[in-house]
């Protein structure tokens, strides 16, 4: 298997790993609506790992929210559509810089 970029964060190994699930999912001939909804596990996967690897560099638009404690998807988007804090893409998924959302709500907290 040729290893890819990483993926948030992650090292080659661990995309290596990604790209065999849905390489067999389409070997097998599965539905496009099934490899989705793998590649969607993958994704928590892939929260879980940065976690467990001491990497949390990126946060799924998910993982943002609640460590926001629990804002809206939209609210989150109007943050980083003004600056407060920083988006980045895998493909059309975003990602927030961890550090970016720290500082922001370090921010917050310095403010009178």
């Amino acid at each position: 298997m040729i290893a890819g970029p990483s993926i948030a964060g992650l090292p080659p190994e661990a995309v290596d790993e990604i790209t065999a699930v849905v390489q067999r999912h389409l070997d097998h001939g599965r539905e496009v609506r099934e490899i989705v909804s793998t590649l969607r596990d993958l994704y928590f996967r892939v929260d879980q790992l940065q976690v467990a690897m001491g990497t949390d560099l990126l946060w799924s638009l998910e993982t943002t929210c609640q460590k926001l404690g629990g804002v809206s998807d939209d609210f989150v988007r109007q943050l980083a559509d003004a600056g407060e804090i920083q988006r980045v893409y895998q493909g059309r998924r975003p990602f927030f810089i961890a550090a970016s959302v720290r500082a922001y709500v370090e921010r917050l907290s310095d403010a009178p």
